[in-house]
């Protein structure tokens, strides 16, 4: 959580920082549209924070200190 939490804003940073004002993904994934920095920033915080989410779900539903698993062992 902390590492998401401190790595959104640089991201960002390096977003902007790395990629020009605008730029061209390809005419085969999208047509001639313009990208700004943004754009590849929200992608990749989606990307982290979907991942923390993954994470943490996947934690609850295996770990034997949550509800789920402790269910499935007295029912065995």
């Amino acid at each position: 959580m902390i590492a998401s939490v401190f790595l959104t804003p640089l991201l960002y940073f390096a977003a902007v920082l790395s990629l020009p004002a605008t730029f061209k993904l390809g005419e085969a994934v999208f047509s001639n549209e313009m990208r700004e920095p943004w754009h590849a920033f929200i992608c990749t915080a989606s990307g982290l924070w979907a991942g923390l989410v993954i994470g943490y779900f996947t934690e609850y539903m295996t770990s034997h200190s949550y509800g789920p698993v402790r269910e499935v062992a007295n029912s065995c």
